[in-house]
């Protein structure tokens, strides 16, 4: 239920690339689809499930935080760049379009006087194959 997260608009392109589903990263390919928000913008959950996780999305920046959902046919949806809500806590069960985390600032994390990033949140789903999962583009689930 991609529905509360298509009410923000894709980020699209800026300095840093685009926020596009498989759009190049230098040796990788983005792996979800960045949508606009402003810092503090509240999140919806994209699908009914539990939250397996509330991460980290950098080993050297424990400031942005991730909240993984997975939903009853074992796919994981991934908020990146999400401060999760207050009391939130994995095994929590989440509802589509309910709050799950507020907007958080990554523009500061990689802004530079010669380049600027918008601010967005990323959303990724991994789906199960095999023995591990591989990332699909979230608009055509």
């Amino acid at each position: 239920m991609l529905r509360a997260l298509l009410l923000l608009p894709e980020r699209g392109n800026d300095d840093w690339g685009s926020g596009d589903f498989g759009a190049s990263r230098g040796g990788r390919e983005h792996q979800g689809v960045d949508y606009a928000a402003v810092p503090g913008t509240p999140i919806a959950s994209p699908t009914t499930g539990t939250v397996t996780k509330i991460g980290y999305c950098y080993t050297d920046d424990l400031h942005y935080r991730y909240v993984q959902i997975t939903d009853d046919d074992e796919r994981m949806h991934r908020l990146l760049y999400v401060d999760p809500a207050p009391g939130m806590q994995r095994g929590d069960i989440v509802y589509a379009g309910s709050i799950v985390g507020y907007a958080q600032n990554i523009a500061a994390r990689y802004d530079a006087k010669t380049k600027h990033m918008k601010n967005h949140v990323h959303y990724e789903i991994r789906v199960p194959d095999g023995d591990s999962y591989v990332c699909v583009d979230p608009r055509e689930c």
